[in-house]
Parts: structure tokens; C-alpha cells; sequence
């Protein structure tokens, strides 16, 4: 694992110690690979609604503070449930897998970097399901969310991210990074369950 004391940017740190887990989730859901169907679409929801439903609640009163309401980190989960529901697919998605647990504000920090970052090109591959599967953009509201400049939402998430790793102890950076580990490997479990391979 990288140092989380040498670089000044507690987003490089993040990014350095994931980099490898998060280039593996995205090989493995393929999402530009154009062999998507609908059923790959469900179940990609499916997964992602059994992480983020649970997330979100716990980072609303760590983060709500930091964040004005344009940051966009909800509602998710209502955005999921609305997707899956225009694809007449179930909305319970059953247990949550194996997740971090969010006791303050560097863990929150740390699931909310894979969360947020998650929907970093989410246009791009909205764009090309509604082309490749005839969807209409009414089931791809996670992806591309109508109200939300995800460029600028992201760039204040990092901002943020970053001012707290300036004043953070190493253990808090530390923590942060985990946190993120974590939340990388309670996607590959949803992913999993939903039958990716």
C-alpha cells in the first residue's frame, strides 16, 4: 500500500491504493463492451442498489454537514428503485453484502469516493444502452441523472476530500483508503450475487 503521508492530495493517495481493484470491477462488468441485455442492465441495478441503499443512509449524517445539495450523493437509491421499476424488474435486492462500517467522517469519505466516483462516465454508457438496448432515458436515471452536473459534482467532492486530508491524522487518511478498499469489495460481492463473473 501506497504511503498515505507523502502525497499532500489525500485523493492520490485513494486512487493510488484502489487503482488495482477498481481497473479489475470494471473489466469485469465489461460496461463498454456493447454485449449488455436488459437482463445485464437488471442485475447491474440490482447490485448496485443493495450497496448504495444502505451507504447512503449511513453517510447522510457524517457528510450532510460538508456538502451543499447540489453534490447529488442522493437520492441513489430512489434513482435505482425507479430504473429497476421502469424495467418492470423487483426492487428488494434482499441483504446487503458485507459492508464497511461508517463510524465518522474519514470512513463516510472513503465509501462516498467509490460511490460518487462510480457514476464518473455514467452519461457515456447511458447513453449507449439507450441506443444499444432501446431504452428509454426514464430507465437510466442512475446513470444519468437529469439535475446533476456530475463533472462539477465530483470536483467538489474532491475539494472536500482533500481539505479534510490536510488536517487528518494519518490513522483518519488511513481509514479513508480502507473505508474505499472496503466498499470496492462490497461491490464485487453484489456483482457476484447478481451472477457477473
Amino acid at each position: 500500500m501506497p504511503s498515505l503521508t507523502l502525497s499532500p492530495r489525500l485523493l492520490d493517495a485513494v486512487r493510488a491504493s484502489t487503482r488495482l481493484t477498481h481497473h479489475a470491477l470494471e473489466r469485469r462488468l465489461d460496461l463498454a463492451s456493447g454485449r449488455w441485455t436488459r437482463a445485464t442492465y437488471t442485475a447491474f441495478l440490482r447490485a448496485t442498489l443493495a450497496v448504495a441503499a444502505p451507504i447512503e443512509v449511513a453517510l447522510d449524517a457524517h457528510l450532510q454537514p460538508l456538502f451543499d445539495s447540489t453534490l447529488g450523493l442522493r437520492p441513489r437509491a430512489e434513482r435505482l428503485r425507479h430504473d429497476l421499476r421502469s424495467l418492470g424488474a423487483v426492487t428488494d435486492v434482499g441483504e446487503a453484502p458485507a459492508l464497511p462500517p461508517i463510524a465518522g467522517v474519514a470512513a463516510a469519505l472513503g465509501a462516498a469516493y467509490v460511490l460518487h466516483g462510480s457514476l464518473l462516465g455514467g452519461r457515456g454508457i447511458a447513453a449507449a444502452l439507450e441506443e444499444e438496448l432501446g431504452l428509454s432515458r426514464d430507465s437510466l436515471t442512475y446513470l444519468a441523472p437529469p439535475d446533476l452536473a456530475l463533472g462539477p459534482s465530483w470536483r467538489s467532492f474532491t475539494a472536500v476530500l482533500d481539505a479534510f486530508g490536510h488536517s487528518a491524522s494519518p490513522i483518519e487518511r488511513e481509514q479513508v483508503v480502507t473505508t474505499a478498499e472496503r466498499m470496492f469489495a462490497s461491490f464485487d460481492a453484489a456483482f457476484t450475487r447478481e451472477g457477473f463473473a
